[in-house]
């Protein structure tokens, strides 16, 4: 049921070290391997097909512009919107990706807040966020979570889920966009199926977890 469709499109892809194979040993693995073998990961190789799906499928009258975000967002391609129908731009869009080395954390804040006037969000991601760009310190929900004010490099899940609220309800989207979430498989986040179905809904979307014969 996954239709690509809007006038001004951005596809958020979650570039951070899980995105690169489902297993949490294999990703510890190629985390710590070369830069080839994280390109190499099953899972990211996965992301990049998928793009190259929906990127096909754009309405010939629509822009795009094609996110990466892990620690920082990062917009691929010539800056600002890129025309559908521009073969040119979407491949370079698509060269800068295949060269992309996946690796950090998962920052939505930051590819959020890459977005600017879109009407269409689709976002390629495997959990919840582990960091963001607010003073969490400052925060009373936060006051437990010392992973996102420097103090502990790992992030509990009632931390995620908290950090994961936070972000969507402090995002600059325009009210009336809408978000589809391609929620690909990972070990150890069983929350997120819940929280991004609940985003997606709320704007009229769509969260799909797809088989792994898609795309």
């Amino acid at each position: 049921g996954l239709k690509v469709e809007g006038r001004r499109i951005a596809i958020l892809v979650d570039s951070s070290a899980s995105m690169t194979d489902e297993l949490l040993l294999d990703i510890i693995r190629r985390k710590n391997a070369s830069d080839n073998y994280k390109r190499a990961g099953p899972k990211w190789r996965r992301t990049k097909r998928i793009v190259r799906w929906l990127l096909a499928r754009l309405p010939s009258s629509s822009q795009v512009d094609v996110i990466v975000y892990g620690a920082k967002g990062r917009s691929l391609g010539p800056r600002g919107w890129k025309n559908a129908r521009d073969s040119g731009a979407l491949g370079v869009i698509l060269k800068e990706l295949e060269l992309f080395i996946p690796g950090g954390p998962t920052n939505l804040e930051a590819g959020l807040s890459s977005v600017s006037g879109a009407t269409d969000v689709y976002v390629i991601t495997d959990g919840l966020p582990t960091i963001g760009d607010s003073n969490y310190r400052s925060l009373n929900p936060f006051a437990s979570c010392s992973a996102l004010w420097g103090k502990s490099n790992r992030i509990s899940g009632p931390c995620r889920r908290a950090l994961f609220k936070h972000t969507i309800s402090n995002s600059t989207l325009r009210p009336s966009t809408k978000v589809n979430v391609i929620l690909l498989p990972i070990e150890g986040d069983p929350e997120a199926s819940a929280a991004y179905w609940s985003w997606a809904s709320a704007t009229g979307g769509l969260m799909i977890a797809p088989a792994e014969s898609w795309p």
